[in-house]
């Protein structure tokens, strides 16, 4: 798959990701990253994690909540594996404005 996408919502635009079929080019799934009115999340300011083969959601993390001093995650979240309570699991890291650095590890072990 090539999976692509853009922010948007700053000019009224609805961010979303799209993931393409590599080899054909047909598209197999889109994921609004701005929920619509009455949409799960349409009152949250997020990480978002995705199951890659379905686009669809599988959980969220809110960094800062009402934001209202434009503390938007500015850096890349990077991927990781690591021990946690004696076995290997998924985890990600973001350093935000508010100065902290978020880890968040994963319920489920690494394959």
């Amino acid at each position: 798959m090539v999976i692509t996408g853009f922010a948007g919502s700053d000019m009224g635009t609805r961010g979303r990701i799209k993931a393409y079929d590599a080899r054909s080019g047909e598209l197999r799934w889109t994921f609004y990253t701005v929920p619509g009115p009455g949409q799960f999340g349409h009152d949250t300011v997020s990480i978002v994690a995705l199951d890659v083969k379905t686009g669809k959601y599988r959980w969220h993390f809110q960094e800062v909540h009402h934001d209202l001093w434009d503390y938007d995650a500015p850096n890349p979240v990077v991927l990781f594996d690591a021990p946690f309570h004696g076995r290997m699991c998924k985890g990600l890291v973001e350093a935000g404005k508010t100065g902290y650095v978020l880890q968040i590890a994963a319920q489920n072990p690494a394959p």
